[in-house]
């Protein structure tokens, strides 16, 4: 199965794109879960639960309507049909505020691990936000530590995070770690004893005040990274730049970046 975050709610809205690569069709469900674990009614009519049903190499789109007032946060896994394949998953969740989109991203669906590295930046106005899956039957606790930028100097206390069977949070990490610096720029290690699904956002507060977010992969420990690391597209000049973080997964390493254009 695949895991997704979902928010929905106070200008909030989350479109889930479900594709099927296969040259057979998928079906499936779309379950929405709270915090706890327990059902989310953010389907039709209240429905926790959504049905796909996707046709060889097609699409399904569904997108929750926002309308609480309130924003809610929770989780959404693809459960495939016994004898069917997963379709590849990926959201875009947006805020609108006043009849104006303010800020959309696009999140691919997260792989399950135990153990990763994300990147946290609270300088300049950015900050970091993190979300947190059990995938298991049971309740798991997470185990998060900062370090400095070389990836060895610990920076704060080591905190948990307990959640429940099939439960979800999400918080920004200055809230996680209160003894983190003001500007810090590090590294954050994520650990659990069974299998978890995570996404990191960074946020940025703008000089017109509008609340900025996009998602940031995470460094998966328990799988190398891919060789060659390539970025399809980077833009600079006319106002744009284009920064790369780069994430130590094991020994150290050199990195050589090379560009072109067309």
């Amino acid at each position: 199965s695949s895991d997704l975050q979902v928010a929905d709610g106070g200008g909030y809205t989350t479109a889930f794109l479900l594709i099927n690569t296969t040259n057979t069709a998928e079906t499936g469900e779309l379950r929405f879960t709270n915090s706890d674990g327990s059902p989310m009614p953010t389907g039709p009519a209240g429905a926790s639960a959504v049905r796909y049903s996707i046709p060889p190499n097609g699409l399904f789109r569904f997108e929750t309507n926002g309308a609480p007032a309130a924003v809610r946060v929770g989780a959404a896994q693809v459960i495939p049909d016994a004898g069917s394949t997963a379709p590849a998953g990926a959201e875009i969740f947006g805020q609108t505020v006043s009849g104006k989109l303010v800020t959309e991203s696009g999140v691919a669906g997260a792989t399950p691990t135990t153990r990763a590295r994300l990147y946290i930046d609270q300088s300049g106005g950015h900050d970091s936000g993190l979300a947190l899956e059990a995938l298991g039957s049971s309740p798991l606790t997470v185990t998060l530590q900062a370090f400095q930028s070389d990836g060895v100097a610990p920076v704060g206390e080591t905190a948990t995070i307990k959640l429940f069977a099939g439960g979800q949070t999400a918080s920004f990490v200055r809230y996680l770690i209160p003894e983190l610096p003001s500007g810090f720029q590090g590294v954050l290690d994520i650990a659990a004893p069974s299998p978890f699904a995570a996404l990191t956002l960074r946020a940025l507060t703008n000089t017109r005040g509008d609340f900025l977010l996009t998602a940031f992969p995470l460094a998966d420990l328990n799988r190398p990274a891919p060789t060659p690391l390539i970025f399809p597209h980077i833009a600079d000049g006319g106002g744009y730049r284009t920064e790369f973080v780069f994430l130590g997964a094991g020994d150290r390493k050199s990195t050589r970046l090379n560009s072109s254009h067309v």
